[in-house]
């Protein structure tokens, strides 16, 4: 049985879905990290709470690009039944994750790449359906 998924990403959540028989599945995976926000200030004197570790900043921003990528090695292995993935969202999670399972055969089951907004499940199962009907019709 062939088994399509499509994955919408952004930072907070996943929301996979997987066409394999009659009825589809959507699963979510929250990230739980927290929303990533940089200083403004922008200037940085020296001695004032770096340590050989960086800035405060620095240290947080670490924090955040490892849990980024815990996450993403969530979604990657619950879409490795997958035999066709299409990976949406509105933003950089959506590349992002593309680059953190490069090394990985996953990466060669990515057959699409789309910007779009955030939508409901049955936007999402409906959207997910149409790329792969259109595909087949064009291969």
């Amino acid at each position: 049985m062939v088994h399509h998924s499509g994955v919408w990403i952004d930072h907070r959540q996943a929301v996979i879905v997987s066409l394999s028989g009659s009825e589809p599945t959507v699963t979510r995976i929250e990230s739980g990290a927290e929303k990533h926000v940089r200083s403004s200030s922008g200037s940085r004197q020296a001695g004032s709470g770096e340590s050989h570790h960086g800035t405060p900043e620095d240290v947080i921003d670490r924090k955040f690009d490892n849990h980024l990528k815990s996450y993403y090695e969530q979604v990657a292995e619950s879409l490795k039944d997958a035999e066709a993935i299409l990976v949406m969202g509105p933003g950089e999670a959506r590349t992002e994750f593309q680059k953190q399972i490069k090394s990985k055969e996953l990466l060669a089951k990515v057959v699409g790449n789309e910007k779009c907004d955030k939508m409901t499940d049955p936007q999402l199962v409906a959207r997910v359906r149409e790329y792969f009907v259109s595909t087949a019709k064009t291969a």
